[in-house]
């Protein structure tokens, strides 16, 4: 059962992962080879190839607003992707009675949510910062701790899921405190992307998670969907 939930929610997911794939296969290329393909500017020193683009990788250049952008937009829809779409469906009453525990049912959907969301927006980093510290896309040094910035991005982000989950999940008035956690997860999020130190930012945004999982799980366990 926990199996058949877990691709269900795969396949839901699908639509969102592949647009936000998307995205950021053409922020990449905007900041990697596309600069190399669409201009004349192109120098090869010892084997490796440099384009017109100036700056150096990470902290230079637009690469870590556009990621912004991209992350919270497909964390948001994932979030609410999961709990609104159930409701407007009416499959909430059949989710909930099947043969297995309730929370493992919101379990395996946010364990599918997060997974998703973190994997998918992490390779994007991955990526950039290969391509920075083994292609050299600048003629300038690369370390690794320059992608902190996009990795504080990264692990804020859960934070925005779990904030549309529960806003979209938990039984209140729309033009009332039903958005309040995503609000409240928002700028929460914001001051963990732009806190500089990252020995605060990652304790405050597992805090925060933690928290909005207690939350979540308590507004299953009273919820009434009978």
């Amino acid at each position: 059962m926990v199996r058949s939930l877990a691709l269900k929610e795969l396949r839901e997911l699908a639509g969102i992962a592949a647009i936000a794939g998307l995205a950021y296969v053409v922020i990449l290329m905007h900041f990697t080879y596309w600069p190399i393909l669409v201009t004349d500017s192109f120098v090869v020193a010892n084997g490796r190839g440099y384009g017109a683009q100036e700056g150096v990788t990470f902290l230079q250049g637009l690469f870590n607003s556009y990621y912004l952008w991209i992350a919270a937009l497909t964390a948001i829809a994932c979030g609410f992707r999961q709990t609104l779409w159930e409701e407007r469906q009416g499959t909430w009453q059949f989710l909930i009675h099947r043969p297995i525990e309730r929370w493992k049912v919101h379990a395996v959907k946010l364990v599918v949510g997060l997974g998703v969301g973190m994997i998918l927006s992490a390779i994007p980093i991955v990526l950039y910062g290969s391509w920075g510290a083994y292609l050299r896309q600048a003629p300038a040094p690369y370390e690794w701790s320059m992608s902190l910035d996009a990795w504080k991005t990264w692990w804020s982000m859960p934070c925005l899921y779990l904030g549309a989950f529960l806003s979209g999940f938990r039984p209140a008035r729309w033009i009332g405190t039903r958005l309040f956690p995503l609000a409240a997860t928002a700028m929460m999020a914001t001051f963990c992307n732009g806190y500089p130190y990252w020995q605060l930012s990652l304790p405050i945004a597992c805090a925060m998670c933690t928290g909005l999982i207690v939350c979540i799980y308590g507004v299953s366990c009273t919820r009434d969907d009978a």
